[in-house]
């Protein structure tokens, strides 16, 4: 980021490679690169963009060569951080999860007659043949949400600017956008989705009008993500 100016020789030359590169970058199912001046934006908007970035470099502290080879020397010296958990695995009660009546139930899902909702069944080793995707969006802001739990978010034009990366990808499970929950006393690791941690626990979700939920009792305590605009 750098403040707008009148002189701008070197905005128009990043501008025009960022545009010589941004199609070859879609094409390969990545993400995008955008230039954002400094002074256009809030400065709780600069703190946000920096707290995310997996990378962050100060032209004033050294060139592009050497901001690079300092992060890998740090990384290297970092201590490594090992997990101990404090309790073994155990068996858990699965109650299950009961799906309502549905209206023109096809195997995988019906509509729920009291909200009006659809509402599919499906486990990690028992998915359609086939991603069903749901389309979350309003003006300036959505994502795409299917039933294994791939997504991916853009704002105001989801092919040219998208927040994280999409894939076409409709044979293999692939997602920009992944939540981890872990039990910090046995150190098991799941998904409040179907996907990618495997089970053969069965999922609850429910599309609605401008959200999807995903509801599992694997662990105790049952949990429900949800996914709306």
């Amino acid at each position: 980021t750098q403040p707008g100016s009148y002189l701008k020789l070197l905005d128009d030359e990043v501008d025009f490679m960022i545009r010589q590169a941004k199609d070859a970058i879609l094409k390969k199912g990545g993400s995008s690169i955008y230039q954002v001046k400094s002074d256009s934006i809030s400065a709780e908007d600069r703190a946000a963009i920096i707290a995310i970035a997996r990378f962050v470099m100060d032209g004033k502290k050294g060139t592009l060569f050497e901001t690079v080879n300092q992060k890998i020397k740090l990384a290297k010296n970092a201590p490594a951080q090992k997990f101990v958990a404090a309790a073994k695995p155990f068996e858990r009660e699965h109650p299950g999860l009961a799906a309502p009546d549905l209206l023109f139930n096809n195997s995988w899902g019906g509509f729920d007659k009291n909200t009006g909702e659809y509402v599919m069944t499906v486990a990690s080793d028992r998915m359609p043949p086939r991603p069903w995707s749901q389309i979350i969006a309003f003006e300036n802001f959505g994502t795409v949400v299917t039933d294994s739990g791939s997504s991916y978010t853009w704002s105001y034009d989801s092919h040219d600017n998208r927040i994280s990366a999409w894939t076409n990808e409709a044979l293999q499970y692939r997602s920009g956008e992944i939540i981890y929950l872990r039990d910090d006393d046995t150190g098991e690791i799941w998904n409040p989705m179907p996907l990618p941690v495997k089970t053969k626990e069965p999922f609850l979700i429910r599309y609605g009008f401008g959200y999807a939920s995903y509801e599992n009792s694997l662990y105790n305590p049952w949990h429900r993500l949800q996914r709306s605009s």
